[in-house]
């Protein structure tokens, strides 16, 4: 039977399918079960340590606002001040003053942090309360019957416990602080702060549904409390928590030790049962989800290179013809309409490709040339305003009005032409840039300056930034004798607006005027300021915009520009940096 197989293709294809398909489905249980269990530990391992590092954070907060109140109430401190004035009294008026500017104060300090259940003083010399905000529980004493997490020189913190006030059970942290007051006496200030912890580990245990148990140990490592009762009373020992390790696990545990940046230790576990539920759980998830992936992929398999496969292959011969650069295919025909039409919608889609790949070449050859020369040009314009504004100033502190004046306009300038300020550019606001361009010119060079602005709402329709300015500085630089004349005339008419730039120079080179005959055919090598305008005029306004330059037959040069205000414009006004 296997040499019959053997003897065709079809039959060898189906006995190599079928060994590949039995050993990936070794080899992926195998490896699946190595890889889930690992990421399964991996993924709690990560849960448990941004848990417990909540839970930590939590609860140094709480452990800090109970230390920063009973600072308050030691002798040095607002609270503790007040209770050496009481025991200063001399008489009973004196002394009720005191008790009641004592608890005043007691109450104001303690009314701080909300969670505050109790602040008291005791006297552990005469076994009572001094003063206290709320009645603590009947014998209570601060220095013995607390579980105690960790302990300086001076103050003790005291693990997750019950309240003590009369009037509380809720679960609270808190510090005893021993010192000395007024006359050598001996007290010890008490202060509980209601810890959210229990909520807290509630809440993370209804979202994930782990059963998560919460211990706090000694400094020693033993453990001086635990949210669940059945573990409280075992030996840290039992679940390996007296090591180094952070991470580990015990014969009923999985946990996850953090020690806190105040010298808390904090252990999240989680039962071992419930952890090896989860893995085996994906496990089995996995393994059927390869199986009926494999299953899958064998159907598709066959099915594929009965229908598809063998009529493929003439397909791909001719599509590897198209890894020359020309993108070249020879057209085959399989004899089947899907594939034939698809050749032939194929060989269309490399033609308009071999197009589009021209134009993006043009293109991008227009575009780097663009950006090399955005580069070169370009300033930091947060520093350069800055040393503007500096030398503006400066010039105005010292009277020298002539460079303060040239400052201004040229900040005038530079805001307007980094987008700073208004943030549509309107014609007005392009007049008023010509006019302090203008009178930066005319600071270096003595030439005069008309203007003819009809007035009227066209003035305050928008524009491209910087259109006008460099048709202006043409003028100037390059055909305007020194004590020349410009003259400059604004007015609407039926479509928009027609700006007339005016000068009495040496003219325009008769090659540029030719070039800037249309917008259309301007070419990329003319100078960078009216290729920028012509530029900006045809995106802005379109094929219904004109920029014409001339020569004036008596002498100078003129320069023309249509504005189409009153036709649908693409407003985008220039880059904004």
């Amino acid at each position: 039977m296997f040499r019959r197989l053997f003897r065709t293709v079809r039959g060898r294809y189906v006995l190599i399918i079928s060994f590949l398909v039995i050993s990936i489905l070794v080899v992926l249980s195998f490896f699946s079960y190595q890889m889930i269990r690992t990421s399964i530990e991996s993924r709690g391992r990560a849960h448990m340590d941004s848990a417990i590092r909540m839970i930590s954070q939590q609860l140094d907060e709480e452990y800090t606002q109970a230390l920063q109140i009973s600072q308050h109430m030691t002798s040095r401190g607002v609270v503790g001040k007040q209770m050496n004035e009481m025991m200063r009294a001399k008489d009973m008026y004196e002394l009720g003053e005191a008790k009641r500017k004592l608890g005043s104060n007691l109450q104001t300090v303690t009314a701080i942090g909300k969670q505050v259940e109790l602040a008291l003083y005791y006297s552990p010399e005469e076994g009572s309360i001094t003063a206290t905000t709320f009645m603590p529980k009947d014998n209570f004493n601060p220095a013995q019957g607390l579980p105690i997490a960790r302990q300086t020189r001076s103050v003790t913190f005291h693990a997750i416990h019950e309240s003590k006030s009369r009037f509380s059970n809720h679960p609270v942290v808190s510090v005893a602080w021993p010192d000395t007051f007024l006359f050598d006496r001996n007290l010890i200030i008490y202060v509980e702060v209601r810890t959210s912890v229990p909520e807290l580990l509630k809440d993370i245990n209804e979202e994930d549904a782990s059963g998560y148990i919460l211990f706090q140990l000694t400094k020693d490592g033993e453990i001086c409390y635990c949210s669940h009762q059945e573990y409280a009373n075992q030996d840290a020992s039992a679940h390996c928590f007296d090591g180094s390790e952070l991470f580990g696990m015990s014969n009923h545990l999985v946990w996850c030790k953090n020690q806190s940046n105040s010298g808390y230790t904090y252990v999240l576990a989680i039962p071992r049962s419930t952890f090896t539920e989860h893995m085996f759980q994906w496990i089995d998830y996995l393994i059927i989800g390869i199986l009926i992936a494999i299953i899958l992929i064998c159907i598709a398999v066959a099915l594929f290179n009965h229908l598809i496969l063998r009529k493929l292959q003439l397909i791909v011969d001719a599509v590897n013809a198209v890894s020359r650069p020309e993108l070249f295919m020879t057209s085959k025909r399989t004899g089947m309409t899907e594939y034939d039409n698809l050749m032939e919608r194929f060989e269309d889609l490399l033609e308009y490709a071999r197009q589009l790949i021209d134009e993006v070449r043009v293109k991008e050859e227009q575009k780097s040339k663009l950006e090399l020369e955005t580069l070169y040009y370009q300033i930091n314009p947060h520093f350069l305003m800055n040393s503007l504004n500096s030398l503006y100033w400066l010039a105005r502190l010292n009277k020298q009005k002539e460079i303060s004046d040239y400052v201004h306009h040229l900040m005038e300038i530079l805001n307007y032409s980094l987008g700073r300020g208004e943030k549509d550019p309107t014609l007005r606001r392009e007049l008023d840039i010509s006019r302090d361009y203008l009178a930066l010119e005319q600071m270096k060079h003595r030439f005069t300056v008309i203007y003819e602005v009809e007035e009227g709402a066209y003035l305050d329709s928008p524009t491209p930034r910087l259109f006008l300015q460099p048709v202006v500085e043409n003028a100037v630089s390059h055909g305007m004798d020194t004590d020349g004349h410009l003259k400059i005339i604004v007015q609407p008419d039926e479509s928009g607006a027609v700006i007339v730039i005016d000068d009495d120079g040496c003219g325009i080179e008769p090659d540029l005027i030719q070039e800037f005959s249309s917008l259309d055919s301007i070419k990329m090598h003319g100078g960078i300021g009216l290729r920028y305008t012509a530029s900006m005029l045809r995106q802005f306004y379109g094929e219904d915009c004109t920029l014409l330059l001339e020569n004036k037959p008596e002498g100078g040069a003129r320069a023309t520009i249509h504005l189409s205000m009153w036709k649908e414009a693409s407003h985008d006004t220039g880059t904004d940096y």
